[in-house]
């Protein structure tokens, strides 16, 4: 099902220093700073666009037109109620909350705000997360307009440059990932991709599973 990503927030730092990368490359004098600070991101942004994996704690919304399972496809009532094809994916890990979840109103047009807990619960452990319809609940139906349903959640690992904490800040391949991206697009100015190398250290963190919704009939290819 067709969905859009909007990032809201950026993150507050890099994940990697620029000192450490002149560390890491034996660059002592500041006359390529900038180059390199623009590298730091691009390395960033790349890594994070591989692995699904906010890498520092940003602020998105997913936009879909529609929730998994919704009429006339199968409303999905009785046993299906907690059917994993009725689940909502956030696409990006790991996610730390939802913020606010929206949508447009079958019969008024009005953005009808949920609360978690009584209308939908979050499983922020899951990779990618999972949002279900609350205890006994099925998701509401939405009005058939583009951009129906709105989610603004928090994803990234937290902001801990200074006090590295195991498991809040990005696993050590992912920033070494980060340091050999950066020198490798700083000897090869002219280069399109990542190395196999870096790739290498990244496979394991990647999130493949993040089709934010599907529907039961396209849960049989229909």
């Amino acid at each position: 099902m067709p969905f859009a990503l909007k990032q809201i927030t950026q993150p507050s730092h890099e994940p990697v220093s620029l000192a450490e990368i002149k560390d890491f490359l034996r660059v002592s004098y500041s006359d390529q700073d900038d180059i390199l600070n623009a590298l730091i991101t691009t390395a960033r942004v790349s890594v994070e666009q591989y692995t699904r994996r906010i890498l520092v704690n940003q602020q998105w919304m997913l936009v879909v037109d529609k929730f998994p399972g919704s009429w006339p496809f199968s409303y999905g009532f009785g046993a299906t109620l907690l059917s994993p094809y009725r689940e909502i994916h956030i696409p990006l890990c790991p996610l730390c909350s939802v913020d606010s979840f929206q949508y447009v109103d079958m019969n008024t047009g009005n953005l009808v705000t949920m609360t978690e807990g009584t209308d939908y619960q979050v499983s922020t452990g899951a990779e990618p997360g999972r949002l279900q319809p609350g205890y006994g609940q099925a998701w509401p139906i939405s009005r058939w307009v583009l951009d129906s349903i709105q989610i603004t959640f928090t994803a990234g690992y937290g902001d801990t440059q200074q006090s590295p904490v195991i498991g809040v800040d990005p696993p050590q391949p992912i920033l070494h990932a980060i340091r050999m991206t950066v020198a490798h697009f700083y000897e090869n100015r002219e280069a399109q991709e990542m190395p196999g190398a870096v790739r290498a250290l990244l496979d394991p963190y990647r999130v493949f599973d993040f089709a934010p919704v599907m529907n039961n009939w396209e849960r049989f290819g229909r």
